[in-house]
């Protein structure tokens, strides 16, 4: 019995900090990504590869997408894309401090291989290689803007 009770208060203490954490703003992204998505994106500039995503996606969506709503790829430290799908034409620009309606989060390479078609968004979402926040339904649509930034 008189084992068992550091342990117990061990656990106490774990779960008190682990409740404060979760009443502190921004912890969950300062975990998940080594800082808050505002302080990230201050930091970077998004990379070349980002830029070259951008420019390929911006020709491929066209001036409609079918979005109806913005959405922000979120590839941590190299950088992120924003497609806007309410303006008239769309675009699709550096995503740096920018909010969206819905926002995914992904790493380059598994985003490559989604746009390649070797990955499917819902298979990438199921095992956790994808991570979205905001508006589901316009997450759904990815499929299609990633159909049409393949060619």
């Amino acid at each position: 019995m008189l084992k068992s009770a550091p342990f117990l208060a061990g656990r106490r203490a774990a779960k008190r900090a682990i409740d404060r954490a979760e009443l502190l703003p921004g912890t969950m992204d300062q975990w998940q990504a080594g800082g808050p998505a505002e302080q990230r994106e201050g930091r970077f500039m998004s990379s070349d590869q980002v830029q070259q995503i951008i420019t390929q996606m911006g020709g491929a969506i066209g001036a409609n997408s079918g979005l109806g709503g913005t959405l922000k790829f979120d590839f941590g430290e190299p950088g992120s894309v924003l497609v806007d799908g309410k303006s008239t034409p769309n675009t699709v620009s550096d995503g740096a401090g920018k909010t969206a309606d819905c926002t995914i989060t992904v790493t380059l390479e598994t985003f490559e291989k989604m746009v390649k078609g070797e990955l499917d968004g819902t298979s990438a979402f199921m095992q956790g290689k994808l991570r979205v926040a905001g508006d589901m339904g316009l997450a759904m649509k990815l499929g299609p803007i990633l159909a049409k930034a393949r060619g």
